[in-house]
């Protein structure tokens, strides 16, 4: 179980050195179990939440990371919809997995 007074770096680090999807679905397992004991939140609402925070504090990493750790945590544009320049960089990194000789 994650800290209730972890930092959000404390929090957030670990979730962008994964490099597996099993590690991916641990991780955010472990951060939702958190949202859900800590604010009382659905699972549903607790995925989503949990998905927008570790993209965006991937956002600030390079790009190679930033696709990495969207792709593990299955994190689309439409999860960071309120936020336009992380909405735009998601679709960036989308488009080039997409169309990798562009």
């Amino acid at each position: 179980m994650l800290s209730s007074t972890g930092t959000i770096q404390e929090l957030y680090d670990p979730a962008l050195e994964v490099t597996t999807q099993q590690q991916a679905d641990e991780y955010l397992a472990a951060l939702v179990a958190r949202q859900k004991k800590l604010f009382k939140l659905g699972e549903t609402a607790a995925v989503e939440r949990e998905k927008r925070s570790i993209s965006f504090w991937a956002s600030f990493e390079d790009p190679e990371t930033f696709a990495r750790v969207n792709r593990l945590y299955d994190i689309d544009a439409g999860m960071v919809n309120g936020d336009k320049r992380l909405r735009r960089r998601v679709n960036a990194e989308n488009q080039k997995e997409e169309n990798p000789d562009d």
